[in-house]
């Protein structure tokens, strides 16, 4: 693997061999390494033009896996991907057909960890009001206890809405990833929306035995279910990778495999 990265950095002429085996910067290399942002260490989400029907919608930053027929929330509207140029950074949407969008915030990136899920669950469920919330703070969370038992989530974790289906798994964001690659591998258009996935086309019943059959799949290949992923390039130097690197650091970052585990950690 580290050889076809150096590999790689060669073709794209970042690095270069001397006749003695020495390697040094390539020209475009050079240039790379006296840039003044060469040293951060943060990256921005990309910024994709969106377009439907050949008309501009605006631009979103994109931080959730992008895949053909999957769906994204734009403008308060929902929206399903018809095609994906990750040159360019262009997605083409048609509008799609669903129940009222959720007020989910789907803002910048930042991963939510397994036991965030499970004790919102927890809360919901619960019945104490902590005394640190303030009046305002305890009304949302009444409110929320109020619609998690009029949906019945203490119950089950499908809710029928629309042509679709959301499905509550109370897990963190790299296990729902990871599930939503599996759904479309099945040809199930699905995404990720706040703590929920969105199944469209199916019923609950259909959605739980698609669930279950993800579940039940041993051993996983998180790098084939990378491949369906449009825009893997997330990291500063993710460009400089082949796509089958890219495949791999992708899978390691933002899957789990099928003991439950990110594949950086297993």
């Amino acid at each position: 693997m580290f050889a076809a990265l150096l590999h790689n950095l060669a073709k794209l002429d970042l690095i270069a061999q001397m006749k003695d085996g020495l390697l040094i910067h390539g020209s475009r290399g050079e240039k790379i390494v006296n840039n003044y942002d060469f040293y951060s260490a943060f990256v921005t989400p990309d910024e994709y033009r969106l377009i439907t029907s050949g008309k501009p919608l605006g631009t979103l930053p994109i931080v959730n896996p992008v895949a053909e027929r999957s769906f994204l929330i734009f403008a308060g509207r929902r929206w399903r991907v018809v095609a994906v140029d990750q040159e360019k950074h262009v997605i083409d949407l048609v509008p799609a057909a669903g129940g009222r969008v959720p007020v989910f915030n789907n803002g910048s990136r930042g991963d939510v960890h397994d036991r965030v899920r499970a004790e919102m669950r927890d809360i919901y469920a619960g019945i104490d009001i902590p005394p640190y919330l303030d009046a305002p703070s305890a009304d949302l969370l009444h409110e929320g206890r109020e619609n998690f038992a009029r949906l019945g989530l203490e119950r089950t974790n499908y809710i029928r809405c629309g042509e679709g289906t959301f499905y509550f798994p109370w897990r963190g964001t790299v296990a729902m990833n990871t599930l939503v690659q599996q759904l479309a591998k099945r040809d199930v258009a699905a995404s990720m929306e706040g703590p929920a996935i969105v199944a469209h086309g199916l019923d609950a019943s259909e959605l739980r035995d698609v669930v279950a059959a993800c579940d039940s799949e041993r051993p996983m290949d998180t790098i084939a279910l990378a491949a369906q992923v449009e825009n893997k390039v997330e990291e500063k130097w993710d460009w400089a990778l082949d796509e089958q690197m890219l495949r791999v650091s992708y899978a390691s970052r933002r899957m789990v495999n099928s003991d439950g585990v990110p594949d950086e950690l297993s």
